[in-house]
């Protein structure tokens, strides 16, 4: 049976839930869509508020994908889920992911930095910008939350966060998987077993990925490079010693060596130094060397619930560890002017005990989080042959300590009108110690100590939330909302000699419509925002050092909707979605700010100007998606047709505006078997790109020159799936 694509705006379920309440939270449907049902479109369920609430009555903006929806767009990964997203832009930064959601997310990924566009995983927080673009496995939904998040979360995040849930595991014993091939000679596989009994339950994730060709070539060595290989594991155990304690334990670990993101070439129309011009594909290299990259994390986590009757106290404890090494040739060229090898190690460990309950009129939460956070490169080496003084290695460790309660309730001031008021405070402890030595090739002794430094920040501030929100009809809500989010500021571990930057602070105003119609036919969900936007934290490339900075202020105005659609059909099953958003985001104080202008002989020099009235970088003014999902019997099986199509209107990558991604659209489309006796086997043939559109994950200006990183091509296979 088809389901249908599960796209709402709502307020998030925190990703801190207990196991119990992510069940519940699940997207699920009352009814199943059909010929003779009263209602044809599925109910939403989330914990709003750490609570199981329909999506349509709760007052904020959240995007939720079912398993479900993001096969059928063929969104298997983190940074995909722009396709399905509106207001979500998913770009990187070399191996670091740099998330924005309506304008606010960071372009840097050096240890200790976090993105403004939080992630977790089963509640738990990945604090390392590496880590941030992974494969779904065993996903239950994922959820897109809109706008600064804090009074109900863990972590501060100024832009939004990606909460993804996994599944929870049953006592039926089952099992199912999937084994696909496609071009570039890509495996892929993934394998899910369950099972228990009334007490204890447990399960076990496995994926594969393996891509043999790359999508393009070092035209210096021949060798294949935009490569995908990756394997990870993930289980949960889940213990009830009585009906009203559950313990859950939870592991994963992910082995990656994907190069994508690290094999760059020279953007079209632009020179590196020496003169070196574009040459063969986007997707090929012309680095002197070969990149290589070993990515190897891993975490545990336990979950406990008390069930107290009129409130439940839940805590979660994690660990996470993160080892990187990549080598990359950094100027691109034959010549191998600059070469870069990082060793980056992240270990951090998170508690977080949260009190949810009701009393009369009002539902609240209150909690305390700590999390401690080791962000280190151990070491980074910077080689040249031709540049003496870029011989040189770098240790530089960054210590995060951050400390928070937070509270919020929602009163119902009458049977239809509720306010919503949350306060947090967070103080955020960051020490820095650094150590820079000369290498061969420097015009210094060996071991000579170049630059010694450390440092120690801390950043106290109170956030809050306040929201309005008005049921109209049974089926019309209406809400408003002013949010303030807060990024505390950082020490550079790229730059070691560097001042800390300073926070980020925004002030954001919401307000939306939440409606069915049509004896729930049609879902329309809208929302309108504005942003005001300070010490917005940037960076720009001088050689193979990131310099980071504060630009002054920033406003957005935007809207977004979406829309699902479930007609009812004599024969088959159709649902149709479409998402939109414009986002209209400008710098409106940027004195000094950095300029590339690029030099006949090659690379690019920075000059200061006024940047005020340009546009806030990696936020394309219009998003749109639109989704098709159809399914009908084929005598005693079932053929299901899908497509997705999404549309960015383009976007600059850096605050002078020179560099642009130009306008692109993304066609993925899935043909669907089901058979067997429980339609328990599916055979499907699937494409990603269709019409291969170049498009980038990141491009950058840099005293070297402007390079780009290209984004997967046209990508196409077939599929066996079971289940049992």
């Amino acid at each position: 049976m088809a389901t249908m694509a599960t796209s709402a705006l709502a307020q998030a379920s925190p990703p801190s839930d207990p196991p119990s309440a992510q069940a519940g939270a699940a997207v699920s449907a009352t009814s199943k869509p059909g010929v003779n049902d009263t209602s044809a479109l599925e109910d939403i369920i989330v914990t709003a508020q750490r609570r199981s609430e329909n999506v349509q009555k709760v007052p904020i903006s959240i995007t939720t994908l079912s398993a479900k929806t993001l096969s059928v767009a063929g969104v298997a990964s983190t940074d995909a889920l722009v396709t399905v997203t509106p207001g979500l832009t998913f770009t990187q930064q070399i191996r670091g992911s740099a998330p924005y959601i309506r304008g606010v997310g960071s372009p840097t990924a050096q240890p200790g930095l976090e993105s403004p566009v939080a992630v977790y995983v089963d509640g738990v927080y990945y604090p390392s910008p590496t880590g941030l673009i992974f494969q779904f496995n065993n996903i239950e939904r994922v959820e897109v939350i809109k706008g600064p998040q804090g009074t109900l979360f863990g972590r501060n995040a100024t832009g939004g966060l990606i909460s993804v849930v996994t599944r929870t595991p049953k006592a039926d014993p089952s099992i199912e998987g999937s084994i696909s091939y496609g071009n570039y000679k890509t495996v892929d596989g993934s394998l899910y077993a369950t099972g228990g009994n009334d007490k204890i339950k447990a399960d076990i994730s496995l994926k594969y990925t393996k891509q043999n060709d790359g999508y393009g070539i070092n035209l210096n060595s021949g060798a294949d490079v935009n490569r995908q290989n990756t394997w990870g594991v993930r289980s949960k155990l889940l213990w009830t010693p009585s009906s009203l304690d559950t313990f859950t334990l939870g592991f994963d670990y992910v082995k990656d060596r994907s190069d994508l993101g690290v094999s760059r070439n020279v953007v079209n129309g632009s020179k590196l130094l020496g003169g070196v011009t574009f040459k063969g594909t986007i997707y090929d290299t012309q680095a002197g060397s070969n990149p290589d990259v070993n990515h190897d994390s891993y975490g545990a986590n336990l979950r406990y619930e008390r069930d107290l009757g009129d409130a439940r106290l839940s805590s979660l404890t994690a660990f996470r560890s993160q080892n990187l090494y990549t080598f990359f040739d950094q100027d691109n060229t034959p010549a191998r002017i600059v070469d870069v090898t990082l060793t980056e190690k992240y270990r951090s460990l998170q508690q977080e005990i949260v009190l949810v309950g009701k009393t009369g009129r009002l539902d609240y939460t209150a909690g305390v989080f700590y999390l401690d956070i080791s962000a280190k490169y151990d070491p980074s080496f910077i080689g040249s042959s031709v540049i003496p003084a870029q011989n040189y290695e770098r240790q530089a460790d960054q210590e995060t300590q951050s400390y928070a309660g937070f509270a919020q309730g929602t009163y119902a001031l009458t049977n239809s009108t509720k306010f919503t008021a949350g306060l947090r405070y967070t103080v955020d402890k960051r020490n820095f110690s650094g150590l820079q030595t000369a290498t061969a090739g420097n015009s210094v002794p060996v071991g000579t100590i170049l630059i010694n430094a450390y440092g120690s920040r801390t950043y106290p501030k109170l956030t809050w939330r306040f929201a309005l929100d008005q049921q109209i009809t049974s089926s019309i809500l209406a809400y408003a909302s002013y949010n303030r989010g807060f990024k505390s500021g950082s020490f550079n571990s790229a730059n070691i000699n560097q001042a800390p930057v300073n926070p980020e602070v925004i002030d954001a105003y919401e307000a939306g419509v939440k409606s069915e119609l049509f004896d729930r036919l049609v879902r329309i969900n809208v929302a309108g925002f504005h942003y005001n936007y300070s010490g917005i934290q940037l960076t720009r490339l001088d050689g193979p050092t990131a310099i980071l900075f504060n630009a002054a202020k920033g406003r957005v105005n935007g809207a977004e909707a979406e829309i699902q659609v479930a007609p009812r059909l004599g024969t088959g099953e159709l649902h149709l979605g479409s998402g939109l958003a414009y986002t209209d985001a400008k710098y409106v104080s940027f004195p000094n700010g950095p300029i590339s202008v690029p030099s006949a002989a090659g690379g690019n020099a920075s000059v200061p100007g006024d940047l005020a009235g340009n546009r806030m970088i990696r936020t394309p003014k219009f998003t749109i998606s639109a989704t098709a999902d159809y399914a009908v019997p084929v005598g005693a099986n079932e053929l299901e047709l899908s497509a997705t199509y999404y549309h960015n209107s383009g976007f600059y990558w850096d605050p002078d505006n020179r560099l642009k991604q130009t306008p692109y659209g993304l066609l993925s489309a899935q043909a669907s078997l089901h058979f067997g006796r429980l339609h328990n086997y599916t055979v499907r043939a699937f494409g990603k790109n269709l019409t291969n559109q170049h498009y980038f994950s990141y491009v950058t200006a840099g005293s070297l020159g402007d390079v780009a990183a290209a984004a997967p091509p046209r990508t196409y296979g077939v599929a066996f799936d079971f289940k049992f």
